[in-house]
This record gives C-alpha cells, structure tokens and sequence, in this order.
C-alpha cells in the first residue's frame, strides 16, 4: 500500500463527487488490480494493487495508455477487448502478459465493464488477476504429466522386453531339459535288477510332462508365438480358446479375415489390450457372454471387448486403480496412447461394458 489515496497521484484530491470517492477507495481493497480506463483506453485510476503486481505506485501510470504496459504481441487482443467493451459492454476474461517496473513480464487474466455512463465511473472498469503462480503451476503439473506418461511408457516396453526373454529362456532352456529328461525316462530299462519299478517312473514321467504344459501355458501367457509368426487375428483365435477350457463364460470372437499382417507393435498392442480387457470381463463382470472384435478399416484398427455383465463406474474405477497400484485399466490407456490410439470404455451399473481402442493405421507409400 503506497499511504496515499490509491487512485490519484499523491495529494491530490480524489476526483468527482464523495460517492465516486467512496468507491474508488473501497475498489482499492480488492486483491485484482482496478483501474478505470477512458474512452480512448488512458488509464484514469489504478488501486494500489499494481504495486503488488508489477512495481508501479499507482501515480506512475496515470494519464497513459493502457497498452503501454502490454507485451507488444499481446496489444492487438489488448486493443480488440477495448473495442468489445466500447460495442458490447464487457469484455474478457482476455490472458495477456503484464510488463512489471523491472522489465518482466506477469501473465494476467483480464475483464472490464462499460461505467462510461455511469456518473459514478464515467470509464471503463478494468479488473486484473495475476495468473502468473498459476500458469508455472499448471506448466509444473503438465511437465510432470508428460514425464510420467513416458516413464509409463518405457515401463511398457521393458516389461514387454521382459516377458519376450523369459519365453526365449523358459522354452529354450527349461522346456528342453524337461524333455531331455523325459526322453530319459523313456528309455528307462526296469528290467533290469534293482530299478525302480515301472509304475514310478511312468508316474514321473506324467508329472514332468505336467510342468512342461503348464510352462508351455506360461510363455504362450508371456510372448504367444503366432503374434510374432501368424499375426493377431490367430493369436486372439488361440487365447480365446484357451480361455474357453478355463471358464464356462461364452466367448464369442469376431474377426474379418481381412484383418491380414500389421504393424508388430500394433498387433502386440491389440493384443495385449484385448488379452487384459477380456481378463477383467471374465474374472469380475459377471457376463455370460464376452464378445471379442477385432475390425481392420482403411485408416484404423478397432479392437473391442463386450461383455454383458454387472457393469461398473468408470471414473470410480480408474482412480481405484490409480490408489491401489493395479494397473489393468491404466495398461490399456497407456499401451493406447503409445501408438496413438484412443480408448473408449462405456458401463453403467447393470449395464454391461464396452471397451474400445481405435488405433490409426500408418499411411501406406503411395505406388510408384
């Protein structure tokens, strides 16, 4: 506060009638900067706000234009909110950047109302906010956003990196001891004394080739080999029906065989986003049917999950996932977006849910 009256220069008397004074001191307790501009946009009056927000005594600026202390990008919106105050009778909220006593620069959120016929005013009344702790924080929270989308990203990567290796070592190194070791088994002479009888090792023999299904069962989970060699449409063919002898749910599948080869990290990203979305729908909806869809168009790829179950909130959900660290439904917003897909997911209580993701299809060369 500057100790003299805020909206004129210092001993001056306040102009216009007591209740014009009156109501430029009791605009000065306003937090905003108030100013009253004329007609011609000369600033007239300034609470002592301004000090607080760039520097100035409020002295300092009046009787000039009021764009001379707008950034000079930002004149003409400054100029255009002067005409649509003149024509309109308000104008803004108009973001502009606010040039401090110091040469910097303060964003600020700008509003007026036309007081020119109003004998308390006779101007237009200018209302500043200072935005400029908002903006650093909305930029913070949006660089901090950014940043975690890419660390979830590379997550998805490495953990796909991952899962491609353990198959590699699970099948070429596990999986081939195990049947070394049952070709042993089978070569077993029990006639001979002292062997162990032939019903044990027959019993060994079905226990090992127990684990090396369900091994088999594991890396087929962790890298299915036909999305590699066969593409989606048999990979989802063959999950699908694996799932089936697990579960008494009907899965339908609806797939065009047009669907042909794509992109291989689209087709892993379909398919796990399909793979995660049926989970959910067989282990918590409730359904009786899940149909599973795959539709290849001439500039998208749409993959979706239906199921007609118990249905549930959808923003309820994701931030229970959010808390909880579960990261089913945050995977398939992630493995989306990293190929530019959008996700749709549509429920309702009793009502089923749909999951869909639209993934755009790369362009292909023109023929030559």
């Amino acid at each position: 506060m500057t100790g003299h009256p805020p909206f004129a220069p210092p001993d001056a008397a306040l102009p216009g009638s007591p209740a014009r004074q009156r109501l430029l001191l009791l605009m000065d307790h306003s937090l905003d900067v108030v100013e009253v501009v004329s007609e011609g946009g000369t600033l007239q009056s300034v609470s002592s706000a301004v000090t607080v927000l760039a520097g100035y005594q409020p002295d300092e600026l009046l009787g000039r234009p009021f764009t001379d202390f707008v950034h000079a990008d930002d004149r003409e919106r400054a100029r255009q909110a002067l005409a649509d105050v003149l024509a309109l009778g308000r104008a803004g909220p108009v973001t502009l950047r606010y040039r401090c006593k110091n040469g910097r620069y303060r964003t600020v959120e700008v509003t007026a109302r036309n007081f020119l016929g109003d004998p308390l005013l006779d101007g237009i009344l200018v209302f500043t906010r200072d935005l400029t702790d908002l903006v650093a924080a909305e930029h913070a929270l949006t660089e901090a956003n950014d940043h975690l989308h890419r660390l979830s990203q590379e997550l998805l990567v490495a953990q796909e990196a991952e899962r491609a290796h353990l198959a590699r070592e699970l099948h070429d190194d596990i999986l081939q001891a195990l049947a070394a070791l049952r070709y042993g088994m089978g070569a077993f002479d029990s006639t001979k004394p002292g062997a162990v009888p032939t019903v044990l090792v027959e019993s060994w023999d079905a226990q090992v080739a127990d684990v090396m299904q369900r091994l088999r069962r594991v890396t087929r989970q962790l890298r299915p080999p036909a999305i590699d060699h066969l593409g989606l449409k048999v990979a989802v063919e063959e999950h699908v029906t694996r799932e089936r002898m697990l579960t008494k749910i009907a899965i339908r599948v609806a797939m065009t065989d047009t669907l042909g080869r794509l992109p291989k990290d689209l087709e892993l990203a379909a398919f796990r986003i399909i793979q995660e979305a049926l989970a959910n729908a067989l282990r918590h909806a409730g359904a009786s049917v899940v149909t599973v869809s795959a539709m290849r168009f001439e500039h998208s790829l749409i993959v979706t999950v239906t199921d007609n179950g118990v249905g549930f909130a959808v923003p309820a959900a994701l931030e229970r996932s959010g808390r909880s660290g579960r990261i089913g439904l945050q995977s398939i917003y992630e493995r989306a977006a990293l190929l530019g897909g959008r996700v749709s997911i549509e429920s309702g209580l009793g009502k089923g849910t749909t999951v869909q993701v639209d993934f755009p299809l790369p362009t292909p060369p023109p023929v030559a």
